[in-house]
């Protein structure tokens, strides 16, 4: 809800949180993905003439998130909600292993995206450093995420202290 309303640092914060206290990145991701394909499916309706009220009513949205909908709606596109949903595609073939890239990086990309506010560029390849040395490997990737949760905090601590 807190990407739905444009908040990326309590998104993130959210986030890290959940994945910190042992949340399952697989099921966090497929949460987010069912509010993208609905907000998606309602942007092409109302990008095809339609009422916004009657699009959020053939996607079956709640009452009380209609409004959330709305704001998210008028802040991104249908074009930008396809390229959420191709960003999705990409962390799904990480968390599954298909991929070197570093899925709880692109998690977060994709919660402060769907907030409106991307941390890194759309095409941009996040993996961790190939080595041989296992040991060495675990380092820097705990290094790398431990970069993303200060970066998000540091995002936190901006969005916060705006109006």
């Amino acid at each position: 809800d807190a990407a739905l309303a444009g908040q990326a640092g309590n998104a993130l914060q959210m986030l890290n949180s959940l994945l910190a206290e042992g949340g399952e990145d697989i099921a966090m991701l497929g949460a987010i993905v069912r509010e993208i394909r609905g907000l998606y499916a309602c942007a092409q309706l109302v990008e095809q003439g339609q009422n916004i009220d009657k699009a959020l009513d053939s996607q079956r949205v709640w009452d009380k998130r209609k409004g959330l909908y709305k704001n998210t709606l008028r802040r991104l596109k249908t074009r930008q909600l396809g390229a959420l949903l191709q960003l999705a595609t990409r962390i799904d073939a990480a968390q599954k292993g298909q991929s070197d890239e570093n899925a709880k990086l692109l998690l977060s990309n994709l919660v402060s995206a769907l907030a409106g506010q991307r941390l890194i560029p759309p095409n941009h390849f996040l993996s961790f450093p190939r080595t041989k040395n296992k040991a060495v490997a675990k380092i820097k990737a705990s290094k790398l995420a431990q970069n993303s949760k200060v970066f998000s905090q540091k995002i936190a601590h901006s969005s916060v202290s705006r109006p």
